[in-house]
């Protein structure tokens, strides 16, 4: 079970823009679909890379717009595969977007694979809730004298219905390890966002797989740290 002040900390900082999040990830997904109805064979699996590449980036670029209202940034590098990480204005809250497959990762969630930066961010402790008297929103300090950034997954997949529309989903994450090909990554926080901006908290994390997915036959090699935007 998540702790009050992570669960406080995401719906005070996330729920304010789960509506522009998930508009943005259903026009960046229909943007690249659009294209790859032109160039059919960005639809097909072994390409099937280039079409999430192209959804992140649209996601990206629409973000930087529609979130100028509410304070939240958008960063990360993007010249390393459409990087993006949103920033929120007052709390040190992070979002980090990746692409969610089940097929690959057990429970969907991606491991944080080889690279130093993303272990160092999969892999921490689980979140502390403040000391008593000290405020758990913006400005809180630390030991440090500033307050800690504090990081998520912001995660979306999709999957064609009968009549081949998408189904999206999207969801943020808090990661507690870096997990393995094979197993799970540990979570002790997921709250699905819906297609009218309401956050669900998933209070179970089974891991089990799901039947369909846009990535099928992909291997792990193929879905590391470039692949997935880092």
């Amino acid at each position: 079970m998540p702790s009050e002040g992570l669960r406080g900390l995401v719906e005070r900082g996330v729920g304010p823009i789960s509506l522009p999040i998930y508009e943005g990830v259903a026009a960046g997904l229909a943007d690249a679909l659009e294209v790859g109805r032109r160039r059919k064979y960005l639809l097909e699996r072994h390409y099937s890379f280039l079409l999430s590449m192209h959804a992140r980036v649209s996601m990206r670029e629409g973000w930087k717009t529609s979130l100028v209202p509410t304070g939240w940034r958008v960063g990360g590098e993007p010249q390393r595969m459409g990087q993006t990480i949103l920033c929120s204005p007052d709390n040190g809250l992070r979002l980090r977007l990746l692409k969610e497959n089940a097929r690959v990762y057990k429970g969907g969630v991606p491991t944080a694979g080889h690279n130093r930066a993303r272990r160092d961010l999969w892999e921490r402790q689980e979140w502390q809730d403040p000391l008593p008297g000290m405020n758990s929103g913006a400005g809180a300090v630390g030991a440090s004298g500033l307050m800690p950034s504090v990081d998520f997954l912001l995660l979306w997949d999709f999957a064609m219905d009968e009549e081949e529309r998408p189904r999206i989903s999207t969801r943020v994450v808090h990661t507690i390890g870096t997990g393995h090909f094979g197993s799970a990554v540990p979570i002790d926080l997921s709250y699905e966002i819906s297609s009218h901006g309401e956050m669900q908290l998933e209070l179970e994390f089974p891991g089990e797989e799901q039947d369909e997915s846009l990535f099928p036959d992909i291997k792990e090699e193929d879905n590391g740290d470039e692949a997935s935007g880092r």
